[in-house]
């Protein structure tokens, strides 16, 4: 039987959504003000 590792190279799903929701976060507030910087020129 093969041990599993302490940390493996991939990720878990709590640090899949983690990151996920920073993304969706960054992205509501860079979207916006980029319309905005389009519109304007």
């Amino acid at each position: 039987m093969h041990k599993q590792p302490e940390y493996s190279s991939g990720f878990t799903l709590t640090e899949l959504m983690i990151s996920l929701a920073i993304a969706g976060m960054v992205a509501g507030i860079a979207i916006p003000s980029f319309t905005e910087i389009i519109a304007s020129n």
